[in-house]
């Protein structure tokens, strides 16, 4: 999968209603007062509305402070604690209300799945009140089951297939719900170089880490473990689990359920085994547990504790030695200034000539032996790198110790083909769609210190030029391959590449059916995401090219080919911001460019510590603020009893309504919750019908 694959680049451009916003904030209750037909029937429910959502708040809170124990509970390793809170969490319907408030705008939300026995299930549409009371109660007492799984096979670059499972959209409630329950008592023990799938950390946070933790360094191991996901022993999880996170019996069979599933393709049907499937609520947080025991193994296991040394690396006598000879028997008392020029200017030479012979015979300043060495690894998923502060036999053996661990205790191959040992002097090592290597040892000279070594006495000493040569310390640098990513736009239509092997930016066209004023913000927002992404490079200049030459050209020729003009014509009327105009000269769009402020700013927010709560991160996922739609009323005619009506996209719904009426539940949805409406029974299925109740 690229790397604009992962970014979610639609050629589907978002609608939204000139001067409203598609989303709504819904913390304290909603606010209609932009609804200016403010007699429609909606209005009736605004006072409800501020009732419930006190109370939601109030539920809320409750099944924070819940989640709270059982962090505190975990650190201090209390099981049987932990589990109390867990088995009071899952008999209350509420924390499965506030689990589906947390997923139900998610995008695979109203993909249909399957019931166990392979009929068609129910997806969120319709859903009530009784359904998480019923729900509280079967978990509760132990008889959920868990409907199948749908594989859909996607196609990977290099050939092979990525397996996904669908869940039903139900099912998913329950998934998120182990999902919280984990997160808040695995959270606080995983290694603090892990970075995929958890809160607050991203693929930045990682490369953030490595500019820190790794000043310099020698050897990389390059990590790739075979078909990690697919092969993840679900007795070894499910016993981890029970081991070190929760035991309540309960949840570890839900959990066990929950793998051991049912898979139905296309072809076929069959017991899911081995692994966790990948599309899962819960694969991300079960796969950093199962991981974790590696990290833990190449961080704080004794089979590695000889290459963790805590000395720092020592200077390496024989160079030192080899240095301090080419100054021998020279003295520069009683010598005159030209004098002492000559001698320096000699030095000076010798110096170098003797720096250069000693890096020719692998001599280097300092030594990485025994107790100096140390490692360092840094993972994100299942892709990690291991630094090596030594030699390169002693990243071959921390290899093998690690084959031999993951195969024994985890049941996990490490790729002998794709993992593989980097020099980073010699080579670049690659991690993530960024290249890290080291920079050269360089020969340059101490302004404080003459060719003696010794201190500069005077001023006029310090504007001689033979000063002491030296080798600079090497640093690691973060780039990224230009032409790789040129490569991937080339891919998705963005720019073309000439036989010559030259890149040029084309015309978009799956942007050719937009508005001119909606073309400029949609492709300037595709090239922005990209630079963003690299923004923490040392080449970052590279990205600022990519939006201010490929990406302003582009949407300049999408225009151009649209209006059936030409570039030179569409920057002579509209400038070089591409400032797109209404008659009262009213700029509706304009072309951002990247500057070396904007891409400063972004740096320094990188360089801000990641919040060490962790607790304060999740709970902002639970959306604690969130209003409790379900104890709302039916937004049309008041009725008390209601279930929730869902939609895939606002947008589309809005581009059908009639220029002359308003569609009542539509309008609603944009003011309330944007995917969601509590509507009665009636109404309900009489919006699937297609009926509208349009208000003149």
């Amino acid at each position: 999968m690229s790397f604009l694959d992962g970014m979610g680049i639609s050629y589907v451009m978002p609608f939204t209603v000139t001067g409203k916003g598609t989303r709504r904030s819904v913390k304290g209750g909603y606010s209609l007062k932009d609804y200016k037909y403010s007699r429609g029937l909606v209005c009736k429910n605004r006072r409800f509305m501020s009732i419930a959502s006190g109370y939601a708040n109030f539920e809320t809170k409750k099944i924070v402070d819940v989640l709270n124990l059982i962090e505190a509970h975990s650190k201090s390793n209390d099981l049987e604690k932990v589990n109390y809170c867990v088995k009071k969490l899952m008999n209350d319907p509420n924390f499965y209300i506030f689990c589906y408030a947390e997923i139900k705008g998610n995008p695979g939300m109203l993909a249909v799945g399957y019931n166990k026995d392979g009929s068609l299930a129910d997806t969120l549409d319709g859903i009530d009140l009784s359904f998480f009371n019923k729900l509280a109660k079967t978990i509760g007492s132990g008889q959920f089951q868990f409907g199948a799984l749908k594989q859909v096979n996607i196609s990977k670059k290099d050939g092979g297939i990525r397996k996904l499972g669908i869940a039903a959209s139900r099912d998913k409630i329950v998934q998120k719900a182990l999902a919280v329950i984990l997160e808040y008592t695995s959270e606080h023990k995983f290694y603090e170089g892990s970075f995929g799938f958890r809160k607050g950390k991203s693929v930045h946070s990682a490369i953030a880490f490595i500019k820190t933790k790794v000043p310099s360094g020698c050897w990389v191991i390059e990590g790739d473990i075979s078909k990690c996901f697919d092969s993840f022993d679900i007795k070894r999880l499910v016993f981890l689990v029970k081991k070190k996170y929760v035991s309540n019996q309960i949840f570890i069979d839900l959990l066990f359920m929950g793998l051991h599933t049912k898979i139905i393709s296309v072809t076929s049907s069959y017991t899911n085994k081995v692994g966790t499937p990948q599309g899962s609520v819960v694969s991300p947080i079960l796969a950093n547990i199962y991981l974790n025991e590696m990290d833990n193994f190449i961080m704080y296991g004794k089979e590695l504790s000889e290459f963790r040394g805590t000395v720092r690396a020592t200077s390496n006598w024989v160079y030192t030695k080899a240095l301090r000879e080419s100054a021998v028997g020279i003295s520069l008392k009683n010598k005159g200034r030209v004098r002492k020029i000559k001698i320096w200017k000699k030095l000076y030479k010798a110096r170098i000539k003797k720096i250069i012979e000693l890096k020719s015979k692998g001599i280097f300043p300092r030594i990485l032996k025994g107790e100096n060495r140390r490692l360092l690894l840094v993972r994100y998923a299942d892709d990690f790198l291991i630094f090596v502060w030594g030699s390169k036999q002693d990243a071959i053996e921390i290899k093998d110790k690690l084959t031999v661990f993951l195969k024994g205790q985890l049941n996990l191959t490490l790729s002998q083909i794709k993992s593989k040992i980097t020099h980073l002097k010699t080579d670049k090592a690659h991690f993530l769609g960024f290249e890290i290597w080291q920079s050269k040892d360089l020969i340059t000279t101490r302004k404080d210190l003459n060719s003696l070594g010794k201190k500069i006495a005077n001023f006029k000493e310090s504007k001689v030029k033979y000063n002491l040569p030296v080798v600079t310390k090497p640093r690691i640098r973060i780039t990224f391959s230009m032409t790789k990513v040129l490569g991937e736009l080339v891919e998705k239509g963005l720019i073309i590449r000439k036989g010559n092997g030259e890149f040029f930016p084309s015309s978009f066209k799956p942007a050719l059916s937009y508005e001119i004023e909606r073309i400029v913000p949609f492709i300037n927002s595709i090239f922005r995401g990209v630079a963003n992404y690299y923004v923490f490079c040392d080449n970052w200049y590279n990205a600022k090219s990519l939006v201010n030459y490929f990406g302003k050209f582009v949407a300049a020729m999408t225009i151009a080919h649209k209006t059936k003009s030409t570039v030179q014509k569409v920057f002579s009327k509209y400038g070089d911001n591409l400032k797109i105009r209404t008659g009262n000269n009213e700029i509706l769009a304009q072309w951002k460019d990247y500057t070396y402020l904007s891409f400063k700013k972004k740096i320094e927010i990188l360089k801000i510590p990641l919040e060490k709560n962790i607790a304060n991160l999740i709970n902002r996922s639970i959306k604690t603020g969130r209003l409790n739609m379900l104890e709302l009323s039916c937004a049309i005619c008041g009725n008390p009893k209601t279930e929730m009506h869902h939609i895939r996209h606002v947008q589309y719904s809005l581009k059908r309504k009639k220029s002359n009426s308003l569609n009542l539940y539509f309008e609603a949805m944009r003011l309330a919750n944007r995917k969601t409406l509590p509507l009665c029974k009636k109404h309900h299925l009489d919006v699937h019908k297609g009926c509208t109740m349009d208000i003149l």
